[in-house]
């Protein structure tokens, strides 16, 4: 399920979505795998890309259920 959120300021207009995700074992399991298999550069750029962390190791769910939340904000030019 996704969530939204809108937050309107007298110079800015901040928008942006919420998504909740919930880790599931056998791709931490991978993951795991893959950082020792990949000499640590799977967890070097799961460092530098740690929405990409959120991919690899969840799957998406409702807010409700999540343990992880994400948070993709853009940013309006007031009209």
């Amino acid at each position: 399920m996704l969530g939204q959120w809108h937050v309107g300021k007298v110079q800015n207009h901040h928008t942006g979505e919420i998504f909740g995700y919930k880790t599931q074992g056998c791709r931490k399991a991978l993951c795991i795998a893959g950082y020792i298999l990949s000499c640590g550069a799977l967890l070097l750029l799961f460092y530098w890309k740690p929405e990409w962390d959120v991919w690899a190791n969840c799957t998406r769910c409702s807010l409700e259920e999540a343990d992880i939340v994400l948070l993709r904000t853009t940013v309006r030019e007031p009209s």
